[in-house]
């Protein structure tokens, strides 16, 4: 019997953790699901006539979390929100709980420290006490002492005196003798022969010509070096597999721009460089643009001002499982491991 209990408690406590196992694996499914496949919408106001205003609102999870960014004639400023509660205020509170607990420990703690510092303080006086009587009796029975002390004190004195005299003769005897051998290392080195410093002089201009050939020598081979890399460099820039991930990244961009461009547009721009050439290449750009990505915009161009101003309100979303899906299209096709490649070879030579 207490053997079957025994077992029966093991798988329980077995089921209890694949229970709670599986649980925390559905939460962090249901998590990175939501992270995924929940868009993050997003919604611009921009604005300029006397002076620019824009306001900027970034949403996740049906507005629980939600970032805000406002712009006003130079002054920005954004704002945290999560279930429409500001997180600065939250923090704020959180804080003042926090440094209130702090305040009322630490009175507590100051009020057992002082009467501590009581007790402390009423010993210390006894001790105090105590030590001054030892020290007056300690100097009534060694003053005895004193003249003998001071006698020695006398004869040690005459003794550095006598030492310190010794000492100064042994200074000048030796500062003598070594001014002596100064004066014969003089004249020996002036009865040197004179042919010695012209040929330490042709060796030195002998040393120096060969060091500037050196130096040529070495700069033509840097230059020779560098040339070649830039060469090579230059080849693998406009070669076949940089042609080849330069269309791939490109039409996945593309289409990457295609899915999260705004959903709704509202505009009323008036728009003009002052030189009408300009204004109209421009015009064409953003023509260019609209047509690749299916969005309009209503521009009223002016091709003799310089002007800008108007409104503009855009909106849309954003999935993360679409910039990861773009992401490892590029990561995964033969033209990015046929670039990483070559990247790696022209590194190792150079």
């Amino acid at each position: 019997m207490s053997i079957a209990l025994a077992g029966g408690i093991v798988l329980t406590i077995l089921k209890v953790i694949l229970v709670l196992l599986l649980v925390i694996i559905l939460l962090l499914f249901l998590i990175a699901g939501l992270t995924l496949f929940v868009p993050f919408r997003y919604k611009v106001h921009a604005e300029k006539y006397d002076t620019i205003k824009a306001e900027g609102r970034v949403s996740w999870l049906l507005g629980i979390i939600c970032v805000i960014f406002t712009y006003d004639d130079g002054a920005s400023s954004y704002k945290l929100k999560i279930f429409g509660a500001d997180y600065k205020k939250l923090t704020g509170i959180f804080k003042r709980r926090k440094k209130a607990r702090k305040d009322n420990e630490y009175s507590l703690e100051s009020a057992e420290y002082k009467e501590d510092s009581r007790e402390e303080s009423y010993g210390e006086k006894k001790e105090a006490e105590k030590k001054e009587t030892e020290k007056t009796y300690s100097m009534e029975t060694s003053k005895p002492c004193v003249q003998n002390s001071e006698t020695g004190a006398g004869n040690a004195e005459a003794f550095r005196g006598s030492r310190t005299d010794e000492e100064k003769k042994d200074y000048r005897t030796s500062g003598s003798s070594s001014k002596a051998r100064n004066g014969k290392e003089e004249k020996e080195g002036h009865n040197g022969k004179p042919h010695q410093k012209e040929s330490t002089r042709e060796s030195q201009k002998g040393t120096r010509k060969d060091s500037v050939a050196d130096k040529i020598k070495d700069f033509r081979k840097s230059f020779k070096e560098n040339f070649r890399k830039a060469g090579r460099i230059k080849d693998f820039i406009f070669s076949e597999t940089t042609k080849g991930i330069v269309c791939v990244t490109r039409d996945n961009v593309l289409h990457l721009l295609k899915k999260i461009k705004p959903r709704k547009i509202k505009s009323d721009i008036l728009f003009g460089t002052g030189d009408p050439c300009l204004t109209g290449q421009a015009l064409g750009a953003i023509a260019v643009y609209m047509a690749m990505t299916g969005t309009f915009f209503n521009i009223t161009p002016s091709f003799g001002n310089q002007v800008l101003r108007g409104r503009l309100e855009v909106s849309g979303h954003i999935r993360i499982v679409t910039l990861l899906f773009i992401v490892l299209k590029i990561l995964l096709s033969s033209e990015w491991k046929n670039f990483y490649k070559e990247a790696m070879k022209i590194k190792e030579e150079l």
